[in-house]
């Protein structure tokens, strides 16, 4: 394969993706949400790969066991709170779209957390703590920035934990190939 061509495929997905954004005037969570069917249709028809390859390059097939299925369970409680109490009875389609992303990368998320080994997160430990300093350094500039505090106040620590728990599950189903990469494709 030409060593250019994943990458002219990436940008290819990536252009696709923003001009139909654009085109179609989305909101942003529609616009991720798009997203799902441009990398189903990428990994199918552009790699020619199974979707579970998207998680674990060398999975040989999709299968949660009891761990797993608790894995699932844990990270759908908040999604799956958010679709009933805010996206339903609001009626925003976008939301609702989005919270189900949410639900079905919890499911994904636990497949590949399953699949991980200790040695490959002790690999991503430390990319993990560089990601973690990097944006707490942009949020708090951005905050000292519009005159408010960088500290971080402990009141706000459900909320964050709340975030986490939508964002942790839908970069799941958000998720792009990368075939590059081998073996588990988390980190």
């Amino acid at each position: 394969m030409n060593p250019a061509r994943p990458y002219l495929e990436a940008t290819t997905l990536v252009v696709v993706w923003m001009a139909a954004a654009r085109l179609f005037r989305l909101d942003p969570n529609a616009y991720l949400v798009l997203r799902v069917p441009l990398v189903v249709c990428f990994q199918r028809l552009l790699r020619r790969q199974p979707i579970r390859k998207l998680w674990v390059r060398d999975a040989e097939s999709f299968r949660l066991d009891g761990p797993g299925l608790a894995i699932a369970a844990a990270l759908m409680l908040m999604p799956g709170y958010e679709l009933f109490a805010v996206g339903l009875p609001t009626r925003q389609w976008s939301v609702i779209l989005w919270m189900l992303c949410c639900l079905a990368g919890a499911v994904f998320a636990a497949f590949a957390l399953r699949r991980q080994t200790a040695a490959a997160l002790r690999r991503a430990l430390p990319a993990f703590g560089v990601t973690l300093l990097i944006g707490g350094a942009i949020m708090a500039s951005s905050a000292l920035a519009n005159g408010r505090s960088a500290g971080f106040a402990p009141a706000r620590l459900v909320f964050l934990l709340q975030q986490f728990f939508l964002y942790f599950p839908v970069c799941f189903a958000l998720r792009s190939s990368n075939p590059e990469r081998t073996g588990t494709q988390w980190f």
